[in-house]
């Protein structure tokens, strides 16, 4: 993984299960199995950051284990962000299936340094 260039705003980056993952795209049919109220919509965080997106294929394939390596920070373990509710940090229990797990590494690096935290999940916002 290339380091993250300093101040950088491009699009996360990521390996899963070998392939390239990424934030962005707009696609809200990831989050179509979940229940987002009281939001009138999904937030971005249940379908659009790489962490969804791999939480989204977990919930597709019935995969109960799995690690992510991503070039940024997950939201809402920053400072600026902890107190945010709709965080990856905070949601990403809910919308993996229950008694998964998800380990996600960080590095802004390029990998001289880590950061990781395992979810485990408890599907309580899947609604299929």
């Amino acid at each position: 993984m290339q380091p993250r260039p300093a101040g950088s705003t491009r699009p996360t980056l990521g390996l899963f299960n070998g392939e390239e993952v990424h934030s962005g795209g707009g696609d809200r049919s990831l989050a179509a199995d979940l229940d987002h109220d009281p939001l009138r919509g999904p937030p971005v965080t249940f379908y659009d950051h790489a962490e969804s997106k791999v939480a989204a294929r977990m919930r597709r394939t019935g995969t109960v284990q799995a690690d992510l390596a991503i070039d940024n920070t997950v939201c809402g373990t920053n400072d600026r962000d902890q107190t945010y509710p709709w965080t990856c940090d905070k949601i990403l229990p809910a919308i993996l299936p229950q008694g998964s797990r998800l380990r996600v590494w960080v590095t802004r690096d390029g990998g001289t340094t880590w950061w990781h935290r395992v979810y485990t999940g408890t599907g309580e916002r899947i609604t299929r």
